[in-house]
């Protein structure tokens, strides 16, 4: 299992390495989680332990928290998908 310390060296090395590229994946996935997340909830997905941490606030907060407690599962994903884009990436450079 990974340690804090090697996932934090790990987002660096991917940081340096990818740049500004980095940076629209990660708000690209944290959008398309976000817009997923809030038209679940529009669409009347109901979880009460939600309704009660957020106070009932509205479907966009209750979007934001799923969408918050889903970072671990977000930086899988950008770490998976950065050398795909990359590629993607360079090749349309060329």
């Amino acid at each position: 299992m990974w340690r804090p310390a090697e996932v934090k060296a790990r987002l660096r090395v991917l940081a340096v390495e990818y740049g500004p590229l980095a940076l629209v994946v990660w708000f690209s996935v944290f959008g398309l989680t976000f817009a997923s997340v809030a038209a679940l909830v529009h669409l009347g997905l109901d979880w009460p332990w939600l309704t009660e941490q957020t106070g009932g606030a509205g479907p966009l907060v209750a979007a934001y928290a799923v969408t918050k407690l889903l970072t671990p599962v977000r930086v899988a994903v950008v770490a998976a998908i950065l050398p795909a884009a990359a590629r993607v990436r360079d090749r349309l450079r060329s």
